[in-house]
């Protein structure tokens, strides 16, 4: 007598199920998965962006050329020496002195929406960041930069653009615009014409 060998597998119902069930345990687990891998890009992209602003202010209220000492007006000293100053063969002075030595700095993807008629970096008015910023570095970060003597100091913005616009929202020193588990991306910092950087109030933004 010959012994048939039975064959064994699953049904046409149980592999529907089997999916089904692989299909909602995907459903529970990826948002998390998504929302702690977005969390880790946002914090390492305003790592970056702070490392850069602190960095180039750093190099620019240090660098006498740039900035010479102005013995004659303590208030000129410092980030408010907006006077004329040559670096290969480009005039920076006046009221956008600062923000062009910090374009200068990084690499630039894009201007702000301002028009062909503005400066080389953005920086003949003040825009804002929902304007598009002064303008936008290749790693995607839009910077507003202050536009003044910086007597008094001013702000600088970034957005660290790795949220939906539907997330966005700006976090300040002393409070945050953020709702609904929003997650900020918008970040203002106070510069003095000394170069020191802190979380800028709501109120210094007005």
């Amino acid at each position: 007598m010959v012994k048939q060998n039975k064959k064994y597998g699953f049904t046409l119902a149980e592999c529907l199920i089997a999916m089904s069930i692989i299909g909602i345990l995907l459903a529970i687990v990826l948002p998390s998965v998504i929302l702690k891998t977005q969390e880790k890009k946002d914090a390492a992209m305003y790592d970056k962006a702070y490392a850069t602003m602190t960095k180039v202010v750093a190099e620019l209220v240090n660098d006498e050329d740039l900035y010479p000492e102005n013995k004659e007006d303590d208030d000129s000293n410092g980030l408010a020496n907006t006077v004329a100053i040559n670096v290969k063969g480009k005039n920076y002075s006046g009221d956008t002195k600062f923000c062009e030595l910090f374009a200068s700095r990084l690499k630039i993807l894009k201007k702000g929406n301002d028009g062909d008629a503005n400066s080389e970096y953005g920086c003949k008015k003040a825009l804002t960041i929902a304007e598009g910023g002064n303008f936008t570095t290749i790693d995607g970060i839009v910077w507003s930069l202050p536009i003044g003597d910086m007597k008094d100091g001013g702000i600088i913005a970034f957005d660290i653009k790795t949220v939906s616009e539907t997330k966005s929202c700006w976090e300040y020193a002393d409070t945050n615009d953020c709702s609904g588990g929003k997650k900020a991306n918008k970040f203002p910092f106070k510069v003095t014409k000394n170069g020191t950087i802190t979380r800028a109030q709501k109120s210094e933004t007005k």
